[in-house]
């Protein structure tokens, strides 16, 4: 039961990181498509693997499509209630 909490948990953090980057995004006049597929969550003590997927596309108000694909791995660290992104790691697909 724990386990299933700390993957609710990491998928709100990531969501609010989602959710805010792509308000960044539409302030600026910027069209976004991104789509976010996880692929493991490990929990280590107070520390969480996370591997996954991002697949992001931006329409810029010239009208140039820009694409960024990538495979990720972010270590999340459990402050309290909440975690924190300790590091974030990619590679292009």
């Amino acid at each position: 039961m724990e386990r299933v909490v700390y993957n609710i948990l990491i998928l709100i953090c990531i969501s609010s990181i989602v959710n805010y980057a792509l308000g960044q995004l539409k302030e600026r006049n910027i069209t976004v498509s991104w789509k976010l597929e996880v692929d493991s969550i490990e929990e280590f003590g107070v520390y969480v693997l996370q591997r996954g997927r991002s697949y992001l596309k931006t329409k810029g108000t010239d009208g140039s499509i820009r694409e960024s694909n990538v495979r990720f791995f972010i270590v999340w660290s459990k402050t309290g209630d909440s975690y924190k992104v300790l590091n974030d790691i990619f590679t292009r697909l």
